[in-house]
């Protein structure tokens, strides 16, 4: 979603409908009990934060923000990594790639380590986002940091391993 949809609104080439109740192949029936065809459909319900795939209360949501860590984290799990929960400006398109290669390197650490990723970056500091509102900008600077923090990262695994 970005700010080009509010164009598309004002000149009429968008236009919102509420509750749809059913389709039929190109048919959509509304709660109003009208219905019309469409090519398109897009459901929009706002920024409604939910894992139905997780069971209940594994990630904790505080408004409209998953309480993750490093952004895409859960503590006392390995290798559950969750993506796409933030509201980012201008769209997510430009953190994609750079996503995936922290994912991937993480994914690695976390092979070479016991402890969940997660509860080392909390030993390190790392607290949850206090917004899903996400600057691309500051973003992509978070995420380079988090690559060239790997060392730092298995350090502090190894002693807190060794502390335990």
């Amino acid at each position: 979603m970005n700010s080009e949809v509010f164009h598309y609104l004002k000149h009429g080439w968008i236009q919102p409908r509420p509750n749809v109740v059913d389709v039929r192949g190109r048919t959509v029936i509304f709660e109003d009990g009208e219905e019309a065809t469409y090519d398109l459909v897009v459901c929009a319900t706002g920024y409604h934060l939910s894992f139905p795939f997780l069971p209940e209360g594994m990630c904790e949501v505080v408004g409209k923000t998953a309480q993750t860590v490093g952004g895409r984290l859960l503590p006392d799990h390995r290798h559950l990594y969750i993506v796409g929960i933030s509201q980012v400006r201008y769209g997510i398109g430009p953190l994609v790639r750079p996503y995936a290669v922290l994912i991937a390197e993480w994914t690695q650490m976390q092979n070479d380590m016991q402890l969940p990723l997660a509860n080392v970056l909390v030993a390190l500091g790392a607290k949850p986002p206090t917004t899903h509102l996400v600057d691309p900008h500051a973003a992509l600077r978070g995420l380079k940091m988090a690559t060239m923090a790997r060392k730092r990262i298995i350090k502090k695994e190894k002693r807190l391993r060794a502390s335990a």
